[in-house]
C-alpha cells in the first residue's frame, strides 16, 4: 500500500512539472498576433512576425510580459502619392496570466515610407552646404582648408520618417586637426535628415544624425605652422564678419602714433551719436589680443563683449555722450596709456586703455607700432532725476572741471616731459656694467661703460696705501676705493673709520647727507645717500679685516631714479 502511494505522489509531480512546462512553452499564436494587430484591417496591406517572440519584464507593469516584434505594412494614405506606402515596426505585447495571454497593445517603434519622390542631390547638397556646421558637427572646428564638395552617397540608404522628413547619406573628405602637430586626411559619411512643411512645399532644413569617418592618412607638420592654419569655422566667420564690417558706414581711420591721438579720435566719435560709425570705428582700432589668434577682422568673445558693451553704454542711456563728456575731457589720471576721466555728474568716470600693436624689429629697436584699444568702459548717468538736472545747467557749469582733474588738451606737455624721460631710462638700461677684478684693491665689482676701469694707486693720510677705480660715463659715475691698514680693525675701529670716511665724502662733495643706516657687511659698514651740486650719490662703506672699501655710484637725481643700482653694488666681492 505504501509503494503505491509514493507511486501516485511521484506521478503526481510528474503531472504538475509537465503542466509548468505547457504554460512555460505556450504563447500568442502567429495567427492571433496577426489578428490583435491587424484590428479593422483597414488600409493593411500585409503583417509580417519577426521573431518566435520572448517573455520579458515590464519595468512599467512591475510583470513580466510576452513580446513580439512585427512589421506592418499599409497604405500611406496620402492623396498625392496614392501608391505610397507606410512600414511600421512595432511590438505587439500581451500580459501573461496563469497560462493565458491576454493582448494589451501595439507598440510603434519606427515608421518608414516609400512611393514618396525624394528630393534631388541638388536639393540635398545646397541645404548642406548652407549650413555646414550642422553638418559638420563637431569637426567643423578642426577643419582646415577646403572640404571636397559634398555629394550624396553612392548607397544613399533613403529613410522617411514622415512625408515631410527623409534621412539620406552625403559624402565628403577633408583634413582635420588630431593633435598640435597633426593633420589627418579624413573621409566621412554622413547621415542628414531633411524637413519641409507640406508636401508640396520645398525641403527648407536639415540636419546631421550621424558621421562616420575613415582615417585616409596623417601628416605632421610645425606646431606653429599647424596653430597659424584656420579651421573652416574661423575662414567661414571672419566671412561673416568682413560682411557685417562691410555692411557698417565707411570710416578713414588713420595709424595712431600715440594713445592720446587714438583717445581724442573715440572721444570726439562718440560725441557725434552715431552708433553705427562709432561700431566701424571701434571695430578698426582695436588690440590684436581682441581678435581671434591670426586674424584682423575676426574678434573673439573678449572682443566682441568690449564693443557691445561700449556701443550699449555710450548709446544705450537716457542721455547722450556728449551731454555728460565735454569736448575737452576732465581727465582724473593718466599714465601707462590708460585715462580715466569724469562725467558731467562728478559721480561716474570712464576709462580708455591703449597698447602699441604691430611694428618689425630694425636692428633690434621695435619701430612701426600703432596704439590700439585694449580696453574701454563707459559709464553713463543713469538716474532720472540727475539727467534733468544736468540739462538744466549751462555747458560752462556743467564741465567745469572738478578738483584734482587735468584738461585732456594739457596732456601733451605732460607726455613730452614723459617720452624724454623715456628716453633717458632706455639710455640708462642701455649701459653696460663690466666686471673687473683689482689685486691691488683686493676687490671685484662690476663698472659702468665697457673700457676698463682707472686706477690709480695712493696713500691716506700720508700712511695708508689706498687705491681707487673709477669708470662711467656722462649719465653716471662709478668708484670704488680700497684703504689697507696694517691691521685687521676690530668692531670699534671700523665703526669710527666708516662714519668719519662718509662725513669727509659728505663734505668733499659739498653734499648733504639726506639717509644714513648701518650694513652687515664686514666688521662694520654704513649706507648713505648724499645730495648736492646736482647730484645724488649712492655710497656704501665698510671694513672687511684689515681693508676700508667705498664704493660710491653718482648720477643727476632723474638718472639715478633709473638706475638699477644692484649692477654696481652687489657685484662687490673682496679679494684676498
Amino acid at each position: 500500500m505504501r509503494n503505491r502511494l509514493l507511486c501516485a505522489f511521484f506521478l503526481l509531480m510528474g503531472g504538475v512539472g509537465g503542466l509548468n512546462d505547457r504554460v512555460a512553452m505556450a504563447q500568442p499564436s502567429a495567427a492571433q498576433v496577426m489578428r490583435d494587430v491587424r484590428g479593422n484591417g483597414k488600409g493593411i496591406l500585409s503583417i509580417k512576425l519577426v521573431g518566435r517572440g520572448s517573455r520579458v519584464w515590464s519595468e512599467g507593469y512591475s510583470q513580466y510580459v510576452w513580446d513580439q516584434s512585427v512589421v506592418v505594412v499599409r497604405q500611406a494614405g496620402i492623396k498625392e502619392y496614392p501608391n505610397a506606402k507606410l512600414e511600421v515596426g512595432g511590438i505587439a505585447s500581451y500580459s501573461i496570466v496563469g497560462g493565458r495571454f491576454p493582448y494589451k497593445r501595439f507598440y510603434v517603434t519606427y515608421n518608414s515610407y516609400t512611393g514618396i519622390p525624394a528630393p534631388s542631390p541638388k536639393v540635398v547638397v545646397d541645404l548642406a552646404n548652407a549650413d555646414l556646421p550642422q553638418v559638420l558637427a563637431g569637426s567643423y572646428n578642426s577643419i582646415v582648408g577646403n572640404i571636397q564638395p559634398l555629394t550624396v552617397a553612392s548607397v544613399p540608404k533613403w529613410d522617411w520618417h514622415t512625408p515631410n522628413s527623409v534621412s539620406v547619406r552625403v559624402t565628403t573628405s577633408y583634413s582635420k586637426k588630431i593633435s598640435n602637430t597633426q593633420l589627418q586626411k579624413t573621409r566621412a559619411l554622413i547621415t542628414v535628415r531633411l524637413y519641409r512643411d507640406a508636401i508640396k512645399k520645398p525641403w527648407k532644413s536639415l540636419i546631421s544624425t550621424g558621421n562616420d569617418e575613415t582615417p585616409l592618412g596623417t601628416s605632421t607638420h610645425d606646431a606653429d605652422e599647424l596653430r597659424a592654419m584656420k579651421t573652416l569655422a574661423v575662414v567661414d566667420a571672419e566671412r561673416r564678419a568682413k560682411a557685417q564690417l562691410a555692411a557698417l558706414p565707411a570710416v578713414s581711420v588713420p595709424a595712431f602714433k600715440t594713445d592720446l591721438e587714438l583717445f581724442a579720435h573715440l572721444h570726439k566719435t562718440f560725441r557725434e551719436n552715431n552708433p553705427k560709425k562709432a561700431e566701424a570705428v571701434l571695430r578698426r582700432t582695436l588690440a590684436p589680443s581682441l581678435y581671434v589668434e591670426g586674424s584682423d577682422v575676426l574678434l573673439n568673445q573678449q572682443g566682441e563683449d568690449l564693443v557691445q558693451r561700449v556701443i550699449k553704454g555710450v548709446y544705450g542711456a537716457k542721455i547722450t555722450y556728449a551731454e555728460q563728456f565735454p569736448e575737452d575731457l576732465n581727465v582724473e589720471n593718466y599714465g601707462r596709456s590708460e585715462l580715466s576721466y569724469w562725467n558731467a555728474d562728478g559721480r561716474h568716470r570712464s576709462r580708455m586703455r591703449a597698447v602699441a600693436a604691430g611694428g618689425t624689429w630694425q636692428d633690434g629697436v621695435k619701430v612701426g607700432q600703432e596704439f590700439k584699444i585694449a580696453d574701454l568702459e563707459v559709464y553713463p548717468v543713469e538716474d532720472a532725476d540727475e539727467i534733468a538736472r544736468l540739462r538744466s545747467m549751462s555747458p560752462e557749469k556743467r564741465f567745469a572741471p572738478p578738483n584734482g582733474t587735468t584738461k585732456f588738451s594739457q596732456l601733451g606737455g605732460q607726455v613730452a616731459a614723459q617720452q624724454v624721460a623715456q628716453e633717458q631710462r632706455e639710455t640708462i638700461q642701455a649701459i653696460i656694467w663690466t666686471p673687473f677684478t683689482s689685486a691691488n684693491a683686493r676687490l671685484t665689482v662690476s663698472f659702468p661703460g665697457t673700457g676698463t676701469p682707472k686706477e690709480t694707486q695712493g696713500t691716506m693720510n700720508d700712511k695708508y696705501p689706498m687705491w681707487t677705480l673709477e669708470s662711467g660715463n656722462d649719465k653716471v659715475l662709478g668708484r670704488a676705493v680700497s684703504i689697507i691698514y696694517p691691521v685687521s680693525l676690530n668692531r670699534l675701529q671700523a665703526q669710527t673709520t666708516v662714519q668719519s670716511t662718509i662725513d669727509q665724502l659728505a663734505a668733499a662733495n659739498h653734499a648733504q647727507i639726506k639717509l644714513r643706516s648701518e650694513v652687515t657687511d664686514g666688521t662694520y659698514g654704513q649706507i648713505a645717500t648724499l645730495e648736492g651740486d646736482g647730484k645724488l650719490m649712492k655710497v656704501r662703506v665698510f671694513a672687511i679685516r684689515d681693508v676700508v672699501y667705498q664704493l660710491i655710484l653718482s648720477a643727476a637725481p632723474e638718472t639715478m631714479t633709473n638706475l638699477s643700482e644692484r649692477d654696481f653694488f652687489n657685484s662687490f666681492q673682496p679679494v684676498r
